[in-house]
């Protein structure tokens, strides 16, 4: 069996690479576009199609780092995890009386981590993806291989690609993205609906004989946007954890295993049920219930924002009001962690007022999206209309 270049993966994660970004470009200059055949589009995604092929593998080669550079990070037992100074503990901030009952009885918002490093991340997503494709390229295993460009900031690469030159999919029978935390999961939802079939994902598990099964709860990535044009479109577990953190890691044991399954496994064996464009209602309940903290594998009393705080990908997902509310709160939060440790106290309270009021709009969504899911609107059609305006 041949074996993947692992040195590979090395190179890609020592470079921070925020979308745009000139470490980013450095990136796809290296290890992309020096792939002999490589093509770009409009927006900047690279492709390349190899042999008579019905599958695409897809992967995005932008990381949420708040600025680019390189950086170091460490491999021990197969793990790859960042090298990074920790901040010092800071003096926890005083908090006025009213703030002390809003305190004791929220539960949307954990209390900022003082030892968390914001904007940084190890890049293993979806370096990791990046890593499987090329390594795929290299054996020669056919596919149409995509490099999507800013999948972080709301798979726009993918969305372009879509819109302007859909022909590219034509023939295609399966998106596979390699963009999954974990080392078990094939996903059958993203984005509030359906995108594989469970035949195909269990087919896919089987052909890989590593352990994985089908799942339900993705999130997003740049697959997602391809379920009107083809039929089995799913995201599979490349190794990392704790992405979009300053504690993600990678397995590197299992990412190579992985690669090298890929690199002889038939693809285009797979069977496809599902159709391009069908939509199955029930997983809308499904996603809305994980989303709102009502699912009864999420605690009950968890809200919106906190089941987002908990889950790397938060906010990825169909309501974009409520998308950017949260985007929001996030922003205020890397804010108010630094202007503690900063002992700006004054400033750190400011932010906070800002981050109940974002939230008290967060939280109506959230009871709105519980109606939507319930017993509908009949008795407020305003509550209704409001919600397919601002989703449009």
């Amino acid at each position: 069996m041949r074996r993947s270049n692992t040195k590979l993966m090395h190179e890609i994660l020592s470079y921070k690479r925020p979308a745009g970004s000139n470490t980013e470009y450095e990136v796809i200059a290296r290890f992309i576009d020096a792939v002999p055949g490589m093509k770009r589009d409009g927006f900047g995604n690279r492709f390349i199609r190899i042999g008579d092929t019905t599958t695409m593998i897809s992967c995005h080669t932008d990381t949420v780092h708040a600025k680019p550079g390189r950086q170091s990070f460490t491999f021990n037992k197969g793990i790859y995890a960042l090298n990074l100074p920790r901040p010092a503990p800071v003096k926890k901030r005083k908090k006025y009386a009213f703030q002390e009952s809003w305190w004791k009885t929220r539960t949307t918002m954990p209390t900022p981590s003082h030892d968390r490093i914001y904007g940084e991340c190890l890049g293993a997503d979806d370096g990791a993806g990046m890593f499987i494709a090329l390594n795929m390229i290299a054996a020669g295993r056919p596919g149409l291989y995509v490099f999507h460009r800013a999948e972080e900031k709301g798979g726009k690469g993918s969305s372009f690609l879509t819109a302007n030159h859909p022909d590219l999919t034509d023939g295609i029978l399966r998106c596979i993205a390699f963009d999954r935390r974990g080392q078990r999961d094939i996903i059958t939802h993203q984005a509030y609906g359906r995108c594989a079939s469970d035949e195909f994902a269990e087919s896919l598990a089987g052909l890989l004989e590593m352990g994985h099964s089908p799942d339900p709860t993705g999130s997003f990535t740049d697959s997602a946007n391809y379920t009107d044009l083809i039929g089995e479109c799913t995201n599979v577990s490349v190794g990392y954890e704790n992405e979009h953190t300053d504690s993600e890691t990678l397995d590197s044991t299992y990412l190579t295993a992985l690669t090298d399954t890929l690199c002889h496994v038939d693809l285009e064996s797979l069977p496809t049920v599902r159709k391009p464009g069908e939509e199955e209602w029930e997983a809308l309940s499904f996603y809305a219930d994980s989303v709102a903290g009502m699912n009864p594998a999420t605690p009950a009393h968890e809200t919106t924002l906190e089941f987002l705080h908990h889950s790397p990908n938060y906010g990825i997902y169909d309501d974009k009001t409520t998308r950017e509310l949260v985007e929001e709160v996030m922003s205020l939060e890397s804010r108010i962690a630094q202007a503690e440790y900063e002992s700006n106290e004054d400033i750190a309270d400011d932010l906070l007022m800002d981050v109940i009021d974002i939230e008290g709009e967060i939280e109506w969504r959230e009871k709105a999206l519980e109606r939507l899911r319930g017993d509908g609107f009949d008795d407020e059609p305003t509550d209704r209309d409001y919600l397919l305006r601002t989703t449009e």
